[in-house]
């Protein structure tokens, strides 16, 4: 805040609640964890974006203009494979319909075809969850939804994540 007072920077006027703490953490985190492994040589982190840095903007049919708001947009080098992603770090503080209500507006923003046209290729979706109890009660959620397109989501244990992002499984 020091370093941005003469920006036109949100003031908070509350403290944040635990749960905003708790989400902050756990994507720096990761983010964290991601830097140390490049660090190590064993990828190339070519791409780590947080919020609001990461968001994107589109059309979406007659409700306007809709802001998809990842946590993190990563991109990285590993054993000669490119990986992108869009990555929503879920605590379990929300349901699953409101996950696969996330989900849906990825899904559209994916058919408008702008990240497509400008990166030459749309980011999997990365749903990172604390247990993997609820990495497969989100997995069950999305593929229930009859309308969404699996093969653009993958939802993985907080543990396995970074593994996960680099190609390692």
């Amino acid at each position: 805040r020091v370093l941005h007072q003469g920006d036109e920077a949100r003031i908070r006027r509350r403290e944040p609640s635990l749960t905003f703490l708790d989400h902050t953490l756990a994507i720096s985190q990761l983010a964290a964890d991601l830097t140390v492994t490049s660090r190590l040589d064993l990828v190339d982190l070519l791409e780590l974006t947080p919020e609001p840095g990461c968001w994107r903007s589109f059309q979406r049919g007659l409700e306007g203009s809709v802001t998809l708001r990842p946590d993190l947009a990563v991109a990285v080098q590993a054993a000669g494979y490119h990986y992108q992603w869009f990555v929503e770090v879920d605590l379990g503080t929300h349901s699953s319909t409101s996950v696969v209500r996330k989900c849906r507006v990825y899904q559209d923003y994916w058919c408008s075809g702008i990240e497509q046209d400008a990166h030459g290729l749309f980011p999997k979706v990365l749903w990172v969850t604390p247990t993997v109890r609820r990495a497969e009660q989100l997995r069950r959620a999305i593929s229930a939804a009859h309308d969404l397109y699996e093969n653009l989501f993958d939802v993985i244990a907080t543990d396995e994540a970074v593994c996960h992002m680099v190609g390692v499984r």
